[in-house]
């Protein structure tokens, strides 16, 4: 009877031994869980990624779904929202904000809003595109006056001879040597600097700030600026 005794305990020992370590690992990839999400940009952040490089104003989008993903061993945001009758569909790395995929596409149906402007080649389209919206270029070109035709021109030629956001970015960034997947964009934008039109690239590496702009027109580096923090 003893020795009965003795092999229960022994066994009951051991099943709570092994119990406690199944916790405590448990426990411990949990943690790890934890850790790993808490390390990653918000969904806030992660959509103004998205709209950043869609080139468009988030006044202009009638609704987004963000969605958080572990996909291929990392963690991404799959985004989509609607301009028009435009959708956008986005994975963003949510470690650092960085597109992984993107996806422009006409729709059926046109969601509820108001505003419009061209969504064909959104990364190529001017502040000009943007205000007349229902007009072509070959429209526009017939109808202005010449003195308007000339206001509104970049720097030379017509509007389609600019460079794409992608392009001006990649510039940029081979000139600081990088590469998009080392860096995290806080702003890339088309801006009109007294009637000629300029990329404002701005990125992170780091603590380390670089500043660029970008002719939009030629592709050449106006000015360019390193701030380290």
């Amino acid at each position: 009877m003893k020795n009965t005794n003795a092999i229960s305990r022994i066994t009951i020992g051991a099943l709570s031994a092994l119990l406690l370590i199944g916790a405590i690992a448990a426990g411990t990839v949990y943690a790890g869980s934890v850790v790993k999400k808490n390390d990653l940009i918000d969904e806030q952040t992660a959509e103004e990624f998205a709209i950043l490089d869609a080139g468009v104003e988030s006044d202009d989008i009638s609704e987004i779904h963000t969605k958080l993903e572990y996909e291929h061993g990392q963690y991404e945001y799959d985004i989509k929202f609607y301009i028009d009758n435009t959708e956008y569909e986005y994975e963003i790395r949510a470690k650092d904000g960085a597109v992984i995929s993107k996806e422009i596409e006409k729709v059926g149906t046109t969601p509820a809003k108001d505003t419009a402007h061209p969504t064909d080649q959104i990364d190529q389209q001017t502040l000009a595109d943007i205000e007349a919206p229902a007009v072509t270029p070959d429209q526009a070109a017939a109808e202005e006056p010449a003195s308007q035709k000339t206001a509104n021109a970049p720097e030379q030629g017509q509007a389609q001879n600019q460079i794409s956001l992608d392009q001006a970015k990649k510039t940029a960034l081979d000139h600081a040597g990088l590469n998009e997947n080392e860096v995290r964009f806080s702003s890339a934008k088309l801006e009109n600097d007294d009637g000629k039109y300029e990329y404002d690239i701005e990125f992170y590496k780091d603590n380390v700030e670089y500043e660029y702009e970008i002719n939009a027109v030629t592709g050449e580096i106006i000015d360019s600026e390193i701030d380290y923090d």
